[in-house]
């Protein structure tokens, strides 16, 4: 049931059998609650704090029976007239305002409200505030400057102001931090276990160390090197003499990704000064992996965070910021190193917007270019205006600032990382009349380097492995699914058979061997055979470096062999018309001398495919047929004319017809099926002899 009560003074009895939640006023109150889980809701608790007059008579809630929880709305800048925040007394009972005396500036307690069978706090943002638990178990959200004192409970604490002190008392109770700038202090005796919540991620954690007595968790920000959230967990030794022994070792860290962390505590310590600690995680998080990225253009519209991979390649790759949301960070993780960095360069558009004051002007979209050496990365839309410019910086022109439409921190493999910003523009760049009399101009400028890096380092976040598809060690053909957001390598795990891969669009995926390997438990006689269909992806470049196979926008991870009696897969790339790509690994080679019957098309410009390289002017090995008429013989092919022939007989010219093609795929044989069961249903029927022809089509391809 909800109340809404204003000022004045007010008596009011809650449902019994329901949950009541009164929000309430200045004035005498008497609230009581039901039976169930009741919240009192003080909307006037800052107003209360800058009006110096003293409350007449104590107002009371009794939340009854239930979880009762009282909260102080609002939150409040400076508090006035000497009131600092509010002390909640739950075991005693009482909520009384904190003030400053005038003549002694003494500390002093103002009664204010009575408490009964209320067991949770809300404290007011801005304030500092005191709280008293009982010794039950109490839920208590700090969002002030507070001093929290809990009891033998287990209680819970939310810290989610900047500065705070708890102090846990008895029982096993549970943290959960806030990250915000700041440091919290937290007690307790260690005889029983503490869960402590940090909400933030892992990797922003800079250090665990010992100083004195506590331990100090110190954290960063991703948009400030300068702010730093600070955990210290005090009294966790005792001096005794020249040691330091250890007095509570129950304290379990959990972070926002899931991480569960115990940091490494020495039973005894006897070197004096600050220590760096190891931590154990004793369960691992679940960080989304990064979204790889394949496309020339990749937009960024989230309001999360969001990591991108970009693998090395000879490209342009583009990330456009479509929003302006300056709190939505995305982590870019560049297979480079930092030091491969050539140059970057800044460019800007920018307009005027005549007034009759002023020419404001104003920046649309500004961004980076970033070469490493034939990658460029180009980050489209990273800044721009919001708003008319107010800074004067002549007569009649002023200018705005150039704000950061979305945060970028890229993350490069040898663990430098830079937030990337927009560098301003100098005023007097504007000065000229060029720029005053055009209605629109864009520039580009060269950015000094090294960029500063961040304060900490990040970790490089690759894509991980997703499980292995284990193929049977039987011929097969396998379809992939082209994925929105891959953030995982599809593995394929052979078993010494021939595999026929049909290629998507824009896909990662691994191959490989394990039982044709020379340390395996049981070798296998043969290695598999990897046949890549790409003949849906259109005109594609194939190149081979460091066993990273890439096929236009598609990348495979090739085994890699470490002993001589390694069996080596074979891999072969089926491109357009059914031309062969050989891939050597051992040899780091890539070479065309067959055509796949399967995929022949005879409207296809092979000369013109085959113009660059060594098999343009020899016949090519034809794969997966035979002549119909003599089995034995090899057939081969010449794609200046598209003619077949055999190897015995070359100038003896077949028809592609005379050939019998072989290992088709399953599914390619059921479009056959589904035609002729399609002719067969057809109204009208079709004729014996339509019937016949389309038969002979169907064993042409068969």
């Amino acid at each position: 049931m909800l109340w809404f009560i204003g000022g004045g003074d007010d008596d009011i009895r809650g449902v019994e059998h329901k949950p009541n939640v009164f929000h309430y006023r200045n004035g005498t109150k008497k609230l009581t609650g039901g039976n169930s889980g009741d919240q009192f809701v003080f909307k006037d608790a800052a107003n209360q704090l800058k009006n110096a007059s003293a409350q007449g008579r104590l107002s009371a809630l009794d939340g009854g029976e239930g979880n009762d929880t009282l909260s102080l709305a609002d939150a409040i800048a400076e508090p006035g007239a000497g009131r600092l925040g509010y002390h909640v007394d739950l075991k005693a009972g009482l909520m009384s305002v904190i003030s400053l005396d005038d003549s002694t500036h003494q500390r002093k307690l103002e009664p204010h409200t009575s408490l009964t069978s209320i067991e949770n706090v809300t404290t007011l943002a801005g304030a500092s505030n005191e709280v008293i638990a009982t010794q039950a178990a109490n839920i208590i959200q700090a969002w002030g400057e507070d001093d929290i004192h809990a009891a033998e409970g287990d209680d819970r604490i939310d810290v989610f102001g900047a500065h705070a002190t708890v102090h846990g008392g008895a029982g096993s109770d549970t943290y959960s931090i806030a990250h915000v700038a700041g440091h919290v202090s937290i007690i307790e005796d260690g005889a029983q276990d503490s869960i402590i919540g940090l909400d933030w991620r892992k990797e922003l954690i800079v250090s665990w160390t010992l100083e004195g007595a506590h331990l100090v968790i110190t954290s960063r920000f991703d948009l400030d090197d300068d702010l730093s959230r600070i955990v210290r967990i005090k009294d966790v030794y005792q001096q005794r003499g020249a040691q330091r022994v250890l007095q509570n070792a129950k304290l379990l860290f959990i972070t926002r990704d899931g991480f569960h962390l115990v940091p490494d505590l020495p039973a005894t310590l006897d070197t004096p000064g600050p220590i760096t600690l190891q931590v154990t995680i004793i369960r691992p998080g679940s960080t989304a992996g990064p979204v790889i990225v394949y496309e020339d253009e990749q937009t960024d519209p989230r309001k999360k965070l969001e990591r991108y991979y970009i693998p090395r390649g000879e490209r342009l790759t583009t990330l456009r910021i479509t929003e302006h949301s300056p709190k939505a960070l995305s982590m870019v993780y560049l297979d480079y190193a930092s030091q491969e960095i050539s140059s970057i360069e800044a460019y800007y558009n920018a307009t005027i917007k005549r007034e009759l004051a002023f020419d404001r002007i104003m920046y649309t979209e500004c961004g980076l270019s970033l070469r490493f050496g034939q990658h460029e990365l180009l980050i489209k839309n990273l800044a721009s205006s919001h708003s008319v410019g107010t800074i004067a910086i002549g007569e009649r022109l002023t200018r705005p600032a150039l704000a950061v439409n979305q945060p970028i921190i890229l993350v490069m493999n040898d663990g430098v990382s830079w937030r990337l910003e927009q560098p301003p523009v100098a005023d007097d760049f504007f000065a000229n009349e060029t720029f005053r009399n055009s209605s629109s101009s864009a520039w580009k400028s060269s950015v000094a380097l090294p960029l500063k890096p961040c304060a900490g380092p990040y970790p490089f976040y690759r894509p991980a492995d997703n499980p292995g598809h284990q193929l049977r060690a039987s011929n097969a053909c396998i379809g992939l699914k082209s994925l929105q957001r891959q953030r995982a390598i599809e593995h394929l795990v052979g078993e010494g058979s021939t595999y026929l891969v049909h290629l998507t669009r824009n896909i990662t995926l691994r191959i490989s061997t394990p039982g044709a390997l020379a340390d395996a438990p049981a070798q296998l006689p043969y290695s598999s055979v990897w046949e890549l269909d790409a003949t849906q992806l259109g005109a594609v470049e194939i190149s081979l470096a460091d066993h990273l196979l890439r096929i236009g926008e598609v990348i495979v991870h090739l085994p890699q062999y470490s002993q001589p009696d390694d069996l080596i897969d074979q891999v072969h790339v089926i491109t357009r018309g059914g031309i062969v790509h050989s891939v050597y690994i051992e040899f780091d080679t890539i070479s065309v001398k067959h055509i796949d019957a399967r995929y022949f098309d005879p409207e296809f410009d092979y000369a013109n495919a085959l113009a660059a390289t060594p098999a343009r002017a020899r016949h090519l090995a034809v794969q997966n047929a035979v002549v119909r008429e003599n089995a034995l013989a090899q057939p081969i092919f010449d794609p200046r004319d598209r003619s077949w022939a055999t190897s015995d007989e070359p100038l003896h010219k077949l028809a592609f017809t005379q050939l019998q093609v072989l290992n088709r795929c399953d599914h390619q044989l059921e479009v056959c099926q589904d035609l002729l069961q399609f002719a067969l249903q057809a109204d009208p029927p079709v004729t014996a002899e339509q019937l016949m022809a389309l038969k002979q089509h169907c064993l042409a391809l068969l």
